[in-house]
């Protein structure tokens, strides 16, 4: 349970870390399909991408 909770908290940090810095964040797991993962994040992004060009992020 100590590794778990101190795994988590690293994890909780990373993720802080890269918003900070206004990077976008993949987390890819081995137990499943990190590929349909990776072409989900992708697919997103450019449509997050796509709608700040047109005006939509500007709220």
């Amino acid at each position: 349970q100590r590794y778990e909770g101190a795994a988590a908290e690293q994890r909780q940090r990373t993720a802080a870390a890269v918003r900070s810095a206004g990077a976008d964040h993949l987390v890819l797991r081995s137990d499943r399909d990190w590929l349909l993962d990776v072409v989900r994040f992708v697919v997103s992004r450019r449509e997050r991408v796509h709608a700040r060009r047109a005006g939509w992020g500007a709220r």
